[in-house]
């Protein structure tokens, strides 16, 4: 799939996401008029940047993408999960990426057990996340979603 695409793209041919990320554009936000002056969570920051980070991917303009990132223990597994059962709940598609299958894997069942959770408690996605605060990855330096 990756290379199909990377094949389109070299073609010229608009592929929404995938360019938006190859080229580095800056995430749109539906409903969101406000300069960021450089931090994307400032439109939703009510004083907790977690659930923030967790508003802003659910209200990303399609084509839009968000890149994670950062070291090892830092909750880019929880905030992934947090955010992939929110999606689900929008009746959103996901696509994950990671450096080695077994982080992707890690992260997909991360989010399996916040959707599970969410179904059994009828919570929702900022339940979820609260709930998943203790959960850490040391897996990998990088994820994106």
């Amino acid at each position: 799939a990756v290379l199909r695409n990377a094949r389109k793209l070299a073609e010229g041919v608009r592929c929404g996401a995938l360019e938006a990320f190859v080229e580095r554009r800056r995430p749109v936000f539906q409903g969101v008029s406000q300069e960021t002056n450089g931090d994307v969570l400032a439109p939703f920051d009510d004083g907790d940047r977690s659930t923030a980070a967790v508003a802003a991917i659910r209200s990303l303009a399609p084509g839009s993408v968000l890149a994670v990132q950062g070291p090892p223990g830092t909750g880019k597994t929880r905030l992934a999960a947090a955010a992939i059962a929110g999606l689900l709940e929008d009746g959103k598609r996901v696509a994950v990426s990671a450096p080695s299958h077994a982080t992707a894997a890690h992260a997909m069942n991360a989010a399996l057990a916040a959707v599970r959770k969410a179904a059994r408690g009828n919570l929702g996605f900022q339940d979820v996340f609260s709930s998943a605060r203790g959960a850490r990855s040391s897996r990998t330096s990088r994820q994106t979603f």
